[in-house]
């Protein structure tokens, strides 16, 4: 009985559109990474670090005191980034030689929007996990 209950939540699922929002063309980011190879080390953008990020979090920032974070995109993405929403970044990143200096660059090479649907799901299944274990 309860292998019938997943398999119906399975489908539900399924059915949910979940697909993360893409703010930047993947064909292009895949063209520039392979041309970057010497920087990147990589072929294409699968083959890069990604991580989840809160849109607050991805934009340069210059403090009054201390070093500044630098966030590079291509032209008119930062713009599309809101603060309030988590997104899926693709990135290479370096950092100041100088050990004083905590100066940190990152280059977004390709960046998706993940729908408010998803990131409640996975909290859900999530907790729901918790509860099983």
């Amino acid at each position: 009985m309860i292998m019938k209950e997943i398999e119906e939540l399975q489908k539900i699922i399924d059915g949910m559109n979940l697909k993360n929002i893409p703010l930047m063309k993947k064909t292009v980011a895949n063209k520039k990474v392979k041309e970057m190879h010497v920087y990147t080390h990589a072929s294409k953008v699968d083959d890069l670090r990604s991580d989840i990020f809160c849109g607050c979090d991805i934009h340069t920032y210059k403090p009054t005191y201390g070093d500044p974070t630098y966030w590079n995109y291509e032209k008119g993405v930062e713009k599309k980034i809101k603060d309030d929403c988590k997104y899926k970044v693709w990135y290479t990143w370096s950092d100041a030689a100088d050990p004083c200096d905590s100066t940190t660059s990152y280059y977004v090479w390709y960046i998706e929007e993940i729908p408010q649907a998803k990131q409640e799901l996975v909290k859900l299944l999530k907790e729901t996990l918790k509860k099983l274990q």
